[in-house]
């Protein structure tokens, strides 16, 4: 089993639901056995299992790198506000 796909199983929110579901107690929350031996995990075959994570990861690679570039547009935004807002830049000399 390639565990990096176990992972994105594991933390996929079809399992996590089952998780949810089978869990019991009111102060120290469990899974009983019984319970966890019916959770069901997609097995497909190893190769299958390999392509499916690299392609997750690849996916988690991007979204990692758009909210990266998100985040500095922001603060490029809050720059560019305060530095407009203080005179210091004119839209006139802005070239778009």
């Amino acid at each position: 089993m390639n565990l990096e796909y176990l992972a994105y199983v594991l933390l996929s929110e079809m399992s996590q639901d089952q998780f949810r579901n089978k869990t019991r107690g009111t102060t120290i929350k469990g899974i009983p056995r019984k319970d966890l031996k019916n959770i069901l995990i997609p097995l497909p075959p190893p190769e299958e299992q390999k392509q499916i994570a690299h392609i997750l990861s690849t996916v988690d690679k991007k979204i990692e790198i758009e909210q990266r570039k998100k985040q500095l547009l922001k603060e490029l935004f809050k720059t560019m506000l305060h530095k407009l807002m203080r005179g210091e830049i004119r839209l006139k000399e802005v070239e778009v």
